[in-house]
């Protein structure tokens, strides 16, 4: 499982130099050298930025005709010949509450279970409010972060445990596996926004189905009633 370990390493160091606070009760040494020994275990690995969003960029799309015909088009519904975090795109209205899933994709058959998930999902906080309700367990985390320069991520993880004695269990079937919730704010201007993955991994027991592939998530918000 050294990718998701490796994708979490990197994730601190980058917090840490964009800001002062401290993700993880770990030093700058133990990631650098977690960062190294994980990126060597790692290999040729070919990383799929995954910028979602019908422009391609991190930023809102363009205006949406409310009442228009152009559909979202499922994004997680799809085969993968790396084993992939995928966002779905939703719909919301100022006001309202959205969930956006959050699936783990394998290339099956050949890999049927993982082990460890992770995901790094930047948003805009000036359109958007995380609206589920941060949590840090044995088996699943789901943290809020605001970094001195106004910018958002929420990190969600999660792992599992082969100890018999573990609430965890010893794997994870691919699939949805959980939902974030976002509030898309009162003010809120119509348009598509992109969820961008700063950074996306999933471990196995099996290296053979590791993989960093990602998938950006979508939310479209139409016109106020």
């Amino acid at each position: 499982m050294a990718l998701a370990k490796v994708a979490r390493s990197v994730v601190a160091l980058v917090a840490m130099s964009r800001d002062t606070r401290t993700i993880k009760p770990a030093d700058t040494w133990a990631l650098a050298l977690a960062v190294g020994f994980g990126l060597a275990a790692a290999g040729g690995c070919d990383l799929d930025d995954g910028v979602g969003g019908p422009e391609g960029d991190a930023g809102p799309g363009g205006a949406v005709d409310a009442e228009g015909d152009d559909e979202l088009e499922p994004r997680c519904e799809t085969s993968v010949d790396t084993s992939t975090v995928c966002l779905e795109a939703v719909e919301g209205r100022p006001g309202d509450t959205v969930e956006v899933e959050v699936h783990v994709l394998l290339d099956e058959p050949a890999c049927s279970e993982f082990q460890e998930g992770f995901a790094s999902v930047e948003y805009e906080n000036a359109v958007f409010e995380l609206a589920s309700e941060e949590a840090e367990t044995d088996c699943f985390e789901l943290q809020d972060y605001e970094f001195s320069d106004g910018s958002r991520v929420v990190d969600w993880y999660i792992t599992a445990d082969d100890d018999e004695d573990s609430e965890c269990p010893e794997g994870f079937a691919p699939g949805m596996k959980d939902t974030i919730e976002f509030a898309i704010r009162g003010d809120a201007s119509e348009g598509d926004y992109t969820l961008p993955l700063d950074t996306a991994s999933v471990g196995a027991s099996d290296s053979e189905c590791e993989g960093l592939g990602q998938i950006s998530g979508l939310i479209r918000v139409l016109a106020p009633d």
